[in-house]
């Protein structure tokens, strides 16, 4: 009987003992796991609107206070810290570095995948277009972000060499793999430049907009058997998304800012040249500045012309305001 009890003592002890692995770990939860980007769409495409919600210029920043122009009666505004000489590593109102080289990474994760991401179950062809625009932006805003990182850190080192920005071009995994040292100004504007060049073999120059037939189709997309799958990526849904129209003009910022007296010590005329070239480009684009800029464009805070603008292209298209 002793031993009977002895038995079953021991059996209960080792089923409570085998159930503690259960008991202690959780419970799968709500919590949605990194495999879940092959087969929900829109959850992967949240890769790169991550990127698009850190565009730095997306809302107001009033920076004014840190110049004569403005005043703040908040004492522990950022920007009158900075103006009155207390502008540090702890209170950096235009720092670029944690926001640009996050957005960087949320891209080059995006572009690791975008290729294996079933964008359209029901459609190959809607889905070859979904996977080459959403590939045109990540590289077009892999671009951006090293353009705006480059404006706030770019400068020359205390031996007196012109710095840029440390190029992270593959998602990384490892806070080792940060460590990595800055590249030169020239190789930055260099490696902006590529991802802008390689966004444009995926992207027209075209703004997104919607087109009446076959015949419309811009070059490149000839390939279609339906216009209507233009339309479906390419057309008015994808508005304000950034084309190649976009790219081309950021081009022509980049190379402005590579010619500036900042980083143009020697006053390098051929750098001007490039970014009137590239700025031309752009304005040739749009029909040159007599017709393609809005005469009134410089009023864009009257009320009668705010009320008359329209995001649609319905009607007569917008004019460039600059």
């Amino acid at each position: 009987m002793r031993l009977i009890k002895i038995f079953s003592l021991l059996l209960i002890l080792s089923v409570a003992l085998g159930s503690c692995e259960a008991l202690l770990d959780p419970l799968d939860d709500n919590h949605s796991l990194f495999e879940r980007i092959y087969e929900d769409a829109p959850y992967a495409e949240g890769l790169l609107i991550t990127a698009y919600a850190r565009i730095p210029t997306n809302g107001l920043t009033y920076n004014d206070v840190g110049t004569d122009d403005a005043v703040s009666n908040n004492k522990l505004n950022n920007y009158l810290r900075m103006a009155t000489g207390q502008w540090s590593a702890l209170s950096n109102p235009v720092s670029q570095w944690d926001n640009a080289n996050s957005a960087i990474m949320y891209l080059n994760l995006f572009l690791t995948v975008v290729d294996s991401v079933n964008w359209k179950w029901t459609n190959v062809e809607i889905r070859k277009l979904m996977t080459q625009r959403f590939t045109g932006e990540a590289y077009a805003m892999r671009g951006l972000f090293k353009y705006h990182l480059l404006q706030t850190v770019g400068g020359y080192s205390p031996d007196g060499q012109l710095l840029g920005i440390p190029l992270y071009d593959t998602f990384i995994e490892t806070p080792d793999e940060f460590n990595t040292p800055r590249s030169t100004f020239a190789a930055s504007i260099a490696s902006i430049n590529a991802d802008f060049d390689k966004a444009l073999t995926y992207l027209t120059v075209n703004d997104y907009k919607d087109v009446a037939n076959a015949a419309a189709l811009p070059p490149g997309f000839t390939w279609l058997a339906n216009y209507s799958s233009y339309n479906t990526v390419f057309g008015n849904v994808a508005m304000q998304r950034i084309s190649g129209r976009i790219i081309k003009a950021l081009k022509a910022r980049v190379a402005l800012l590579a010619a500036s007296q900042a980083f143009n010590a020697t006053n390098d005329v051929s750098l001007w040249q490039n970014a009137a070239t590239l700025s031309a480009d752009v304005l040739n684009l749009i029909g040159g500045v007599a017709t393609g800029i809005d005469p009134n464009g410089h009023r864009w805070y009257v009320s009668t012309y705010i009320d008359a603008l329209t995001l649609t292209t319905t009607g007569v298209d917008q004019k460039e305001m600059i």
